[in-house]
């Protein structure tokens, strides 16, 4: 396996790993961001060792749609693509991202990550 692609996987790892830290410490807009970022990093690993290249975006649907992934693994990235900005920004929406996101919706949306996580290990 390419340096490259092992070192995407392990960012989205990391970023996983540090998912769950804050969702375990009620940081739950944090908990979302690192969620579609270890989602988007995964994803790009899959990417390049299917294609060899690298494309810079963060639409997980996009990238999803070039490696192939199945419906539901499309319909998961929609879902975290939705996300990114609110997590992010405190001008998207209204509210401060800490005040949009909870257990709920965030616990979701790190399920979908880890999904995502688990169907491109199988597909690099």
């Amino acid at each position: 396996m390419k340096e490259e692609i092992k070192r995407w996987i392990g960012l989205a790892k990391d970023d996983f790993k540090s998912a769950e830290i804050n969702f375990n410490n009620k940081r739950y807009y944090v908990c979302v961001f690192l969620s579609q970022q270890s989602a988007e990093k995964i994803l790009k690993a899959v990417l390049i060792s299917k294609t060899g290249k690298l494309i810079k975006t963060h639409d997980l649907f996009f990238i999803a749609r070039k490696v192939d992934a199945p419906e539901n693994i499309l319909k998961m990235c929609e879902k975290l693509n939705n996300v990114y900005l609110d997590a992010r920004y405190g001008d998207v929406g209204g509210k401060l991202p800490s005040k949009k996101f909870n257990m709920k919706n965030s616990i979701e949306l790190l399920k979908h990550a880890e999904e995502i996580l688990k169907w491109s290990k199988q597909n690099i």
